[in-house]
């Protein structure tokens, strides 16, 4: 243990010998607006932006007018959703929401436009997916403004931003950790519009739904991006893609996962990743989905739709690569697993792997305090589309990597943020039918490479330096955590979980001393690593699992 890691430990125990004595384990999340002790201040110049989002949110506190943005936000045509504020608050829509606004802040309807005007290029987004796909347009919405860049905040290191529920309190939206609350944002345009913006979102197809967006447009938004990441690049490096090779723990050499096939191996088809993983002879696609001997109780506990023993075959055969630095400050986790029929492609199977970590280092590399980003708990997750290459042989098709999903506002596209959805070809595979996954130091989000890694999330904050050490990640049968929703989507079948909650079970010393609490990743609660004194740090698996239809 280095001396740095000792530090930390002994600072890590000390501030949680001083917490309150009592707080109950496994708390739920308070939807109310949080104290206004702790709401940042107005910050010096910010009396513009800090109007503008207090006007709108009361605004918003006339549930026609809730409506109307909300359906503003879904029709949009452009990327996440986005509103080009000058373009839409002098539309016809946005009239209607900046009457109510300067109604509401006693001021004209002029001078309301003209306070908007002020700051040029302005947005209106809701940038999580979480709250793209979850808000209706019911009362538990803060909106927050600000004048200045993603990249301005970063370096001022503010994680949270002021903000205004409909009543016109002042909240504290966390914009760069996760907020159980949904919000919407009025920022500086991070990607441009066209010409006319308003003049196309109102020419655009109106949508029949109650929320802004769906996870089968999410999913199919992640896909694109992380084709078009792969594309920027190859052109920034067309004579090769920047790979870098890392030390891994070959098949039956101590610390393998002791499923993982044994060498020699074997090269790729052109049709899955790998070469895919050759199951029990008996292990078809008709076996596995109940076409040959109905599935029942015993066979499907989860009823999923699969077969208990192939899908954890499967979770463990093809489990990723998961390559941690020799110079990863946190690496402790906890994994967990579950499987179900895609819910876009249900021939195919998806597994996703909850890494569940207990601490989150926080930022090494960037210009802001490392404090600012350090959190309890950190649920980033990495999910495999399988699809049967014949016989009993399955294969990788796509996999989604988490890079500190549902915590952050969203970046410039060139850096990753949030979840991207890779083709088989795009990764890499060292020694079988498994990718390899690069972990970024200390943050832990997940990257097809290490050159994509060296640049990821904004301002390259995130790091995959020096020697790292691949091994499966381990998904045996006891950690599975069964499904939530319809099987398939649409169905009136109710998977069942098989986990309701869970325990710490690593060793109970020093660091680990306050690892006493309860996660219960099929509720709301926020996922604290374990630790009941901190229940507001990582985004609840749940509301991951519902993105992805488990």
């Amino acid at each position: 243990m280095s001396l740095s890691r000792s530090l930390t430990f002994l600072l890590s125990a000390v501030s949680l010998s001083m917490l309150a004595v009592g707080c109950a384990e496994n708390r739920v999340v308070d939807p109310a607006p949080r104290a206004t002790s702790t709401v940042p201040a107005v910050r010096a110049g910010e009396e513009t932006t800090d109007s503008l989002a207090k006007g709108l949110a009361l605004a918003l506190g006339d549930v026609l007018t809730r409506h109307r943005v909300r359906d503003a936000l879904r029709d949009s045509p452009f990327r996440s959703h986005a509103l080009d504020l000058g373009s839409y608050l002098h539309g016809i829509d946005g009239a209607v929401v900046a009457a109510k606004a300067a109604a509401a802040l006693g001021i004209s309807v002029d001078a309301f436009l003209n306070m908007a005007g002020s700051i040029p290029n302005l947005e209106l987004i809701m940038p999580r997916p979480l709250d793209r796909t979850s808000w209706d347009g019911d009362a538990e919405i803060d909106v927050t403004a600000v004048g200045i860049t993603l990249r301005q905040r970063y370096e001022a290191g503010r994680v949270s931003e002021r903000g205004y529920d409909i009543r016109g309190n002042a909240t504290s939206v966390r914009t760069l950790h996760y907020s159980p609350r949904a919000y919407m944002i009025i920022r500086p345009v991070e990607r441009d519009f066209p010409p006319d913006p308003e003049r196309l979102r109102l020419a655009a197809p109106a949508r029949n739904r109650t929320t802004v967006s769906t996870p089968a447009e999410e999913r199919a938004a992640m896909r694109q991006s992380g084709k078009e990441r792969v594309e920027r690049e190859k052109a920034a490096s067309p004579n090769g893609s920047g790979l870098a090779i890392s030390f891994f723990i070959a098949c039956g050499d101590p610390g393998a996962d002791p499923s993982c096939d044994p060498p020699p191996y074997v090269p790729p088809p052109a049709a899955v990743g790998g070469g895919g993983a050759t199951l029990s002879s008996e292990m078809t696609k008709d076996y596995c989905y109940g076409n040959t001997s109905p599935l029942d109780a015993a066979t499907d506990r989860d009823n999923d739709r699969i077969r208990d023993d192939c899908e954890a075959e499967l979770a463990s055969r093809l489990a990723p690569l998961l390559n941690i630095g020799n110079d990863e400050s946190y690496p402790e986790r906890q994994p967990y697993w579950a499987a179900s029929r895609h819910p876009d492609r249900p021939d195919n199977i998806q597994i996703i792997y909850a890494l569940s970590y207990l601490y989150d280092g926080g930022c090494q590399f960037c210009w802001v305090s490392k404090d600012s980003r350090q959190h309890q708990g950190d649920s980033e997750f990495i999910v495999l589309e399988i699809t049967n290459a014949g016989g009993a042989t399955w294969g990788l098709l796509y996999a989604t990597l988490s890079a500190h999903f549902g915590a952050e506002e969203g970046v410039a596209p060139q850096y990753q943020s949030g979840a991207d959805s890779y083709y088989w070809g795009d990764l890499d595979y060292p020694q079988g039918p498994f990718p390899r996954i690069w972990s970024s130091l200390d943050k832990h989000a997940n990257y097809r490479n290490r050159a994509a890694c060296e640049s990821g999330a904004f301002a390259r904050q995130d790091s995959c330096h020096g020697d790292y050490i691949g091994t499966q990640i381990p998904a045996p049968a006891s950690r599975n955590l069964g499904n939530y929703y319809h099987v398939p989507a649409g169905s009136e079948i109710v998977a069942t979980q098989l986990i309701p909650c869970t325990s710490w079970e690593g060793p109970d010393w020093m660091y680990y001393a306050a690892r006493t609490g309860q996660e219960c990743f099929w509720s709301d609660n926020v996922f604290s690593g374990w630790d009941p004194t901190k229940p507001d740090d990582a985004t609840p698996y749940k509301r991951i699992f519902k993105i992805f239809g488990f």
